[in-house]
């Protein structure tokens, strides 16, 4: 017979007579089926594993009983419900709990490991063979086909689970508080090399778990798995930092507090492997949502990145250190990002080249040394913004994409203000600004010929214009050489003439010729004050008044021998050539 493609698909359909009612009913109880659950956290309710010492808890031994017992018991209840009944829904959730159950059982000789190191090893020992049985049990008997690719990189993450804290054991007997942190820093990143042992696996795709004997396809066998045990390591490194450092650093009251160094810093790399698996996931199945999830989730981690200033004196402290060594973690998840995003972008993952940029460009107010919070983000540095201008620069003329070019453009333009040798020009910084962003505005309209190169030439040409003009009107308030100015407007009218020539169309035609008479009558106005300098009386205004109406009666006669319509029309061209140049 036929598995069913679809997990749920084991759910049986109302036959003919059933009353809605039962049919309701049982689809409430049965799938999804939250009794197992609810029966598992009475369980570990009534044990009392919570971190709370009550006078008569149980020894760790009988808890381990405890709760390894319920969980062959469970383990049994799976294969029954599948061997008998098919429903493998159930199941799936009883394998979920009995991860659950694991981590407890790793839970029970915390308290031994400092105290009494041998009965801790025996009771560790003994839980991490249950685990193995119990998983081993539960394969074998309902036949499941879980590959070397799978099973040794559970098994590792089964034994971070249950033997770390012999790790931790040669600073907590030697009472070195800062060695027994830097330990339990230290697990959430052999937890993420652990994930990242699955990368082979993942790049097989479904071909590794084909015929798996279960309706599960690729998804929901055996990744689930791993997504749950995966969080459940994740709460055993929170319960490390309240087992094994929260009592000697902070003392009983803060212990009790739930006080610990324990950060969301600490599953960066946690998550930047399933980060890494996703995006293999995504290029194997060109599936685009896997992707976009692998690649907006190094955003999220880089956001949870920020230690803070400390929570308590623990966290603190833990922080402090961090700083003096290895740095900040928000800058070390950035450059994580970076490299991320970077071998996406070879790989050929689509969006993840801008996605460097920004990366990089990040960095610019993110230091190593001093970044703990959104309050201490540093001054903007330029490098990294040029960085990024450059990549994202040679990214859009490779791709002919103007919206690219307009990004690098901000970059520069933010990084120029920031640079210091501009500080230090004696032109004003906002000025040296304006004309990057200009020139790279006209650059990009010139070398590109798209809807945003050609507004990117308009406007770069308008506003060179209206730059030549301001300087003309204000030239007595620049504190510069005479020539300063007939050499600017000069340079401006040069690119504009340029520009035309290299991409010519009616609009910048006109504004060429705009520009061309304005610098005309600029030099009149020029020379007639030469001239009233130089000749002394009065004569000055009468002979501009005069090169004035001159020109007015050759734009006159001009105007009558219709040499104004006949030029307008040269330049222009016809109404089809200047459409056929806006569009």
């Amino acid at each position: 017979m036929r598995m069913p493609d679809d997990p749920r698909a084991d759910m049986r359909r109302p036959e003919a007579g059933e009353s809605v009612l039962r049919h309701w009913l049982m689809r409430r109880v049965t799938c999804p089926n939250p009794f197992y659950l609810l029966s598992a956290a009475c369980v570990i309710h009534a044990t009392g594993v919570p971190l709370e010492s009550y006078a008569d808890a149980l020894s760790p031994e009988a808890l381990l009983a405890v709760i390894g017992g319920y969980a062959a018991i469970l383990a049994a209840v799976a294969c029954l419900i599948v061997r008998l009944w098919k429903v493998w829904d159930d199941a799936r959730s009883i394998f979920m709990i009995l991860l659950l159950l694991f981590l407890e059982m790793a839970l029970c000789a915390d308290s031994l490991v400092q105290d009494d190191p041998l009965r801790a090893a025996r009771l560790l020992a003994v839980g991490f063979a249950a685990a193995v049985g119990v998983s081993e049990f539960l394969l074998h008997t309902l036949r499941l086909r879980l590959p070397a690719l799978f099973r040794i990189p559970y098994y590792l993450q089964l034994a971070l689970l249950f033997l770390y804290p012999f790790v931790l054991l040669p600073s907590l007997r030697a009472h070195d508080g800062a060695a027994t942190t830097w330990g339990i820093f230290a697990f959430p990143f052999l937890v993420g090399l652990t994930g990242l042992s699955l990368w082979p696996a993942m790049r097989r795709g479904p071909d590794a778990v084909r015929d798996n004997g279960s309706p599960w396809v690729w998804g929901w066998y055996p990744w689930t798995l791993f997504v749950f045990l995966g969080f459940c390591l994740c709460l055993r490194s929170y319960t490390l930092c309240l087992s094994f450092d929260a009592a000697t650093a902070l003392g009983a009251a803060a212990a009790y507090r739930l006080e610990s160094i324990f950060g969301a810093y600490f599953l960066a790399p946690v998550l930047f492997a399933a980060a890494v698996l996703l995006l293999e996931a995504g290029l194997q199945s060109s599936h685009r949502t896997v992707l976009r999830i692998a690649l907006w989730l190094p955003v999220v981690v880089v956001a949870l990145s920020f230690p803070g200033s400390g929570r308590n004196a623990a966290d603190a402290l833990f922080i402090s250190r961090l700083l003096d060594t290895v740095g900040s973690p928000v800058w070390w998840s950035l450059m994580t990002a970076c490299v991320f995003y970077g071998v996406a972008a070879l790989r050929g993952a689509p969006g993840a080249r801008r996605f460097t940029v920004y990366s990089i460009a990040a960095l610019a107010v993110i230091d190593r040394e001093s970044t703990v919070d959104w309050n201490t983000l540093t001054a903007v540095q330029p490098w990294p913004l040029f960085a990024a201008a450059l990549l994202a620069g040679v990214a859009g003329f490779r791709s002919r994409r103007s919206g690219e070019l307009c990004e690098a453009l901000v970059f520069l333009a933010i990084g120029a203000v920031a640079f210091d040798s501009v500080a230090s020009l004696p032109i004003p910084r906002e000025l040296v600004v304006c004309h990057i962003v200009l020139i790279s505005m006209l650059t990009v309209g010139v070398l590109l010929d798209d809807g945003t190169a050609r507004m990117l030439r308009k406007l770069g040409v308008a506003a060179l214009m209206v730059a030549a003009a301001l300087t003309c009107l204000h030239s007595a308030a620049v504190s510069a050489a005479a020539w300063v100015t007939p050499v600017y407007v000069g340079g401006v009218t040069l690119v504009i003439a340029c520009v035309v020539w290299l991409r010519p169309s009616g609009w910048l035609k006109a504004a060429l010729c705009i520009q061309l008479v304005a610098v005309y009558a600029g030099l009149i106005v020029q020379g007639c004050q030469l001239l009233q300098r130089s000749v002394r009386g009065q004569g000055g205004p009468s002979f501009l008044m005069a090169v004035v109406l001159l020109h007015f009666g050759l734009l006159l006669s001009a105007l009558k021998a219709g040499a104004l319509q006949r030029f307008a029309q040269r330049l222009l061209g016809s109404d089809d050539e200047r459409a056929a140049g806006e569009s």
